[in-house]
């Protein structure tokens, strides 16, 4: 179960080595990024429903100021 967020789309999938379940953010370019460390599947949902806010404004803040940086050297 996909949850669209902005422009950077979450899900929880299943790790094809283990049973640890992985949440993989996937950005607009086709790149992704992995969060790891959840037991199970309703951990990771949980994670995406409840606390992916925060790791989001941080992509979104470190993506800003790396935006501004270039802006500086120009």
């Amino acid at each position: 179960m996909a949850k669209p967020t902005g422009e950077i789309t979450l899900a929880a999938q299943p790790v094809k080595v283990g049973a640890q379940w992985h949440v993989v953010g996937t950005y607009p370019s086709g790149q992704q990024e992995r969060i790891t460390g959840f037991k199970t599947e309703a951990d990771a949902l949980d994670w995406i429903a409840n606390d992916s806010a925060a790791w989001l404004e941080k992509r979104l803040n470190d993506a800003l100021r790396r935006a501004a940086c270039l802006r500086d050297d120009v």
